[in-house]
Parts: C-alpha cells; sequence; structure tokens
C-alpha cells in the first residue's frame, strides 16, 4: 500500500478488544514502520466481530496536512476523523463496518446521519446493497435481507455524496465479496463501498481490485482524486533505489559478489588500506544496486503475473460464478505474497527497533565525548596474532603491506564475530546474567515474548 503511494486506508473487522493493549501498540508500531498514523476503533468486547481503522500517510502529513481523531463508536463499528490538507481543504473521514444483524445496522446508519455532512468521505464494509438488482448475484430465491440501505441511501443524497463505482459501472454487475458453498450455492455482492464528496475542479476515479489486500474474502475498493484540468497532474522524478540484502540468497548474485571481491583483491597490490576498503565498497554499492534493479524487475514480472490471474478469476467469477471461487483466490494470494516478501527486508521486531535506537544514542554520546577525524576510522594497523582466542600478552610484530593488514584484520573480524566455543567460565556467565536479568525484570517493549521467562538459548 505504502509503495502504491496511497494517503488514506480504511481497515474494517481487525477484531481487535480495546483491552488488549499488547496488540494495538504493535499495530501501530507497524503502521507507522510503514509509514503510516494509525487510528482504530477496537471491539468492546472480545467476541465481537469488527473494529475498525484509518491509516494516514505519514507523507501526507509531513506536507502540511492534519489528521484529528473526531468520534468512534462504542463498539467500534465506525471511526471518524477530520483530515485538514493544504490543497483541497477538510475531510471527515470515515471508516465503517456495519453489523451483519439488520436491526443493529439500520440503528448503526441513523446514528451515523446526524454526525456525515458533505465533506464526508465514508469507506466501509455496509453489510447491505442500496440496489439487489444491480448489486448482488446469487442463486437463491429468497429476498435478500437488506435493512438499513434506505436510511444509507438517504445519507447519501442528503449531503450530496457519490458512489462513484456504481456510476462508473453503469448498469453493469461487479462484487467485493462472493460466497459458497459445496452445494453449488452462491452469493455474490457489492457491499464495500465509498461514498465520496464533490469537488470543484476534481474527479473521482474508484475501481474493485484484489490487488491492495493479501488473503482477504473481500476486494478492496481504491478511489484516486484527480484534477479536471489537463496537465496538472503531472509528476517528475523517480524513485530511489535501496539495495535488496536478499538478492544474496540467490546464488547467481552471491557468485558475481565473491568475483568482484577475488578480483578487487588481486589487483590492489601497494594500495592505501583505507583507499583499497573505499574503492571496493564502491564496486560493490555498484554491482548491487544494478542486481537489485535486474531482481525486482524480475519479482514484479511474477507479480503482474498473478496479479493477471487474479483479475481474470474476478472477472470470471464475475460473469460465471463458480463454488472454488474462493479457494483459488487464496491459492493465488499466497503465491503473490511469497514473491512480495523478496522484495523487502525482513520486519523486525518492536523490542528490536527499540534497542537499535538505544544503540544509537550511545554511539551519539560517545562520539560527542571521544570525536575523531574521518580518516582514523577503520584497521590502520593491528598485531599479529596466529590465535584470537588465546592471544599473547603483547605483540609488537606489525604487518606492513595492505594485503598483510586487510588479512590479519579478517582473522580478527572472524573470531570477534564467529560463535564461541561454550566452556563452563561462559555457562557460568550466562547463569550469572540470567540471575540478575531475573531479578531487575524485563520491561515488554524490550522482550520478544512479552512476560515470559528469558531462556538460556536467548542469552549469547
Amino acid at each position: 500500500m505504502a509503495n502504491d503511494k496511497i494517503d488514506i486506508i480504511a481497515f474494517q473487522e481487525l477484531n481487535v478488544h480495546r483491552n488488549n493493549q499488547r496488540i494495538l501498540e504493535a499495530h501501530k508500531h507497524s503502521a507507522f514502520a510503514l509509514g503510516y498514523k494509525l487510528f482504530i476503533a477496537p471491539t468492546a468486547e472480545v467476541a465481537h466481530i469488527g473494529g475498525t481503522a484509518i491509516l494516514i500517510s505519514l507523507r501526507l502529513l509531513s506536507e502540511g496536512s492534519v489528521a484529528t481523531f473526531m468520534h468512534s463508536h462504542p463498539k467500534g463499528n465506525y471511526i471518524r476523523i477530520k483530515l485538514t490538507t493544504p490543497t483541497f481543504g477538510t475531510f471527515h473521514v470515515w471508516s465503517v463496518y456495519a453489523p451483519s444483524d439488520g436491526t443493529q445496522r439500520r440503528e448503526l446508519f441513523l446514528k451515523m446521519a446526524g454526525h456525515v455532512n458533505s465533506e464526508s468521505v465514508i469507506m466501509g464494509d455496509f453489510n447491505c446493497v442500496e440496489d439487489v438488482a444491480l448489486d448482488t448475484r446469487r442463486s437463491a430465491n429468497t429476498p435478500y435481507e437488506n435493512t438499513g440501505a434506505d436510511v444509507l441511501t438517504f445519507i447519501k443524497v442528503y449531503n450530496n455524496l457519490e458512489d462513484q463505482m456504481r456510476n462508473q459501472l453503469g448498469y453493469h454487475f461487479n462484487f467485493t465479496r462472493s460466497e459458497s458453498d459445496d452445494t453449488g450455492r452462491y452469493c455474490s455482492t457489492r457491499i464495500d463501498r465509498h461514498y465520496l464528496p464533490q469537488l470543484i475542479n476534481h474527479i473521482w476515479d474508484s475501481e474493485i481490485t484484489d490487488l491492495l489486500i493479501v488473503n482477504s474474502d473481500h476486494s478492496a475498493i481504491k478511489s484516486t482524486l484527480r484534477s479536471a484540468i489537463p496537465g496538472s497532474d503531472v509528476i517528475y522524478g523517480h524513485d530511489l533505489i535501496t539495495i535488496n540484502p536478499q538478492i544474496l540468497e540467490e546464488e547467481t548474485y552471491r557468485t558475481k559478489i565473491e568475483t568482484l571481491l577475488n578480483e578487487h583483491i588481486n589487483n590492489i597490490g601497494e594500495t592505501h588500506i583505507q583507499k583499497a576498503i573505499g574503492s571496493l565498497k564502491y564496486k560493490v554499492r555498484k554491482t548491487m544496486l544494478t542486481m537489485t534493479k535486474e531482481y525486482t524487475a524480475h519479482v514484479k514480472a511474477a507479480i503482474k503475473n498473478i496479479d493477471n490471474k487474479i483479475n481474470t478469476l474476478h472477472e470470471s467469477q464475475r460473469h460465471n460464478p463458480k463454488t472454488d471461487y474462493e479457494q483459488r483466490k487464496t491459492a493465488l494470494f499466497e503465491k503473490k505474497q511469497e514473491e512480495l516478501i523478496k522484495l523487502s527486508a525482513p520486519s523486525q521486531s518492536l523490542s528490536h527497533h527499540k534497542t537499535l535506537s538505544g544503540e544509537q544514542n550511545s554511539t551519539n554520546f560517545w562520539r560527542r565525548v571521544f570525536p575523531i577525524t574521518r580518516g582514523r576510522k577503520g584497521i590502520i594497523s593491528i598485531n599479529k596474532v596466529d590465535d584470537w582466542t588465546n592471544p599473547p600478552p603483547k605483540n609488537t610484530i606489525l604487518p606492513a603491506q595492505t594485503q598483510e593488514i586487510a588479512k590479519e584484520s579478517s582473522k580478527y573480524y572472524e573470531y570477534l564475530y564467529s560463535p564461541q566455543e561454550e566452556t563452563n567460565r561462559t555457562r557460568t556467565a550466562k547463569q550469572r546474567l540470567l540471575k540478575k536479568l531475573r531479578e531487575w525484570g524485563v520491561e515488554n517493549s524490550t522482550s520478544q515474548q512479552a512476560g515470559e521467562d528469558i531462556s538460556l538459548d536467548e542469552i549469547k
């Protein structure tokens, strides 16, 4: 979603209880890591299905927009925020999850009616449709349970809001939810919709897509606000390319890097160590950037192929419903998820994020206390040591040439970052550290498993 540069995202049916603070904090952290600010309305009871949320892009906020929480339903059936933008003015953004029970659904819409205005953007799963003939396809002959749809239509008309997706479909059918069973019964409906305000000199473009969410039984609605003035939506510049470390999982790319390293070692001669390292870093980075572009293009082509299959499956279900639609859709999403993982590094836990922040603060502190010049970074000289596990008290033999320094440095780093053999001394030290940690305690936010005892395997 962040890669698609979506500024506002509405979620429904999160199924998170208001007292589950650990999950709520985890969601906020995940949203921030993806570049969004989270507003969430959890459910009131554990057994309740529902809960809603709105994500606002941090990029949008950094450009002068202001997002303010306004109101949420006591049971989490909707959340409303106020979004003030320097370009379009003020929007009242809603995320709505209507109950499946008709009476409760109608009561929810009646409660919303007093707060909706002409500046509202209402996005949600309404569990009903405005026009049964246009927005449902099903095998049953019984009346479709559509209580509350009249109130929703009143809200739309009274506040001059538009269901742009319906305007674009005309009298054609499309769906956002399709259900079926083993007996051959099926029901496809357009219960997910956007109700959008009308803006001068701008037009809305909506689409139903399965490509924005993963492994959901609902399709997403994507609405884009475009200028009605030709030529005003030109975008300049290029995206930045970041090296993807996962390319080293591929044998082909790993071999190329190894070849580059060997060639560099054979050609440095008497070059100064700092210059040799700098030159190597430049070559490796340039090569890995090229590899990343090639790798990304390959993965995106695979994703595009899967996306085409998902779109084809949706169109097939739209015109000729099948009972195995959900299974086939889930299988395609699993394949897509496998490819998507290749495009980004694994996300780190909250405790890892906090640890890195602490290390950065510590590093900055010691840099201020003991400033060094750029020329002194890295290993300039190092003693020759045959065995770093048992180094001599003092050794004044120094390697003279660049290759020897690099070789000695490599030996030292190999010892420093290799798993050390466990001895009685290290086992005793682990036990002492474990005892102290249990006495002091560990904050939930800094533990991988909040509230659990720390095991010996976690002490390294």
